[in-house]
């Protein structure tokens, strides 16, 4: 994944497409395959998982019973892909699922990122009904953690889904957030 990032970041199509050649020292499995394609797919739309690809990977995931940091990472970097119901059932069943250790936190930040995303995705989709039970979820996730980066996105994203639902006050929640956000 650190090579992928690096590569990532420098807009390098390139060298990540070369770990779905053969000649790659990498020896990827199917689900990893999808998830560079769909890493890709953010830097260059015609390049996308197969239907195909993508029903293998949601079957896999929805066999899940405790998601690990393989599986979120996975589920992560193919939301972009994944049509917007699995996506949504499959945050769920995370939701519910996940791994959590008290020495490493690294898991429970990243769900609740990944919460947060799909909470993003459904107020733009305006799958209000859904909103309400990740923000019930979320709530909990990030009760008594310090994820300051989380709980100001949080915070937007709960704005954003209150200007939606044209909430008097949502335009001056976001307004306010935005100044602290500036400082």
């Amino acid at each position: 994944m650190q090579y992928i990032r690096k590569q990532y970041l420098s807009q390098n199509i390139d060298n990540i497409a070369l770990l779905l050649s053969n000649s790659s020292n990498y020896n990827l499995n199917p689900f990893e395959k999808t998830m560079i394609k769909s890493i890709l797919h953010t830097l260059d739309n015609k390049i996308i998982p197969s239907e195909e690809e993508l029903v293998k990977l949601t079957d896999y995931l929805f066999k899940v019973e405790k998601w690990g940091y393989y599986e979120i990472i996975i589920l992560g970097n193919c939301a972009r892909t994944i049509n917007y119901n699995s996506y949504y059932l499959l945050t769920k069943e995370m939701l519910n699922n996940y791994i959590y250790s008290s020495l490493s936190k690294t898991n429970k930040r990243l769900v609740a990122q990944l919460a947060i995303n799909c909470l993003i995705l459904s107020v733009d989709k305006k799958e209000f009904s859904t909103c309400t039970h990740l923000i019930s979820k979320i709530e909990r996730l990030l009760d008594s953690e310090l994820n300051y980066y989380e709980q100001t996105v949080f915070l937007y994203a709960t704005g954003y889904f209150e200007f939606k639902m044209n909430s008097t006050n949502s335009v001056e929640k976001m307004n306010k957030l935005s100044m602290y956000l500036i400082f």
